[in-house]
């Protein structure tokens, strides 16, 4: 039976953003390299990029796009292919926000995406 969830649970990243606002427009690129620390790719570096393009409608409101891609270990670059979009909602509040979105995949990532991502961020 097929995993419905992420089947590695133990790996590691560098995701760095590089961003730019404009007014109300927001969009990101984040050349991400992960490695899983176990499974057939342990050990191996891989390149998954991610890009988010945005409409602010108010000071704590954001909606947008989000694409991810996955391209396989550095060492083999192209072995695997995956892309997904996702719809998302951006909510900001004092000291938290949340990101709800939903969409698609397409090649070797899953087909119906949905995630929430909630941050704290505690007050100095």
């Amino acid at each position: 039976m097929p995993s419905r969830f992420e089947p590695q649970v133990w790996g590691s990243e560098v995701r760095p953003i590089i961003d730019l606002s404009a007014g109300q427009l927001y969009a990101a690129f984040n050349p991400i390299l992960t490695m899983d620390l176990r499974g057939d790719v342990a050990g191996h570096p891989q390149f998954e990029p991610a890009g988010k393009l945005e409409v602010k409608l108010g000071e704590a409101v954001a909606v947008g796009a989000e694409a991810y891609g996955a391209f396989g270990p550095i060492d083999d670059l192209g072995s695997e292919h995956g892309s997904r979009l996702l719809g998302v909602v951006d909510i900001t509040g004092d000291w938290w926000d949340l990101n709800i979105g939903g969409g698609y995949g397409w090649g070797d990532a899953d087909h119906v995406v949905a995630k929430v991502i909630v941050g704290i961020h505690p007050r100095a």
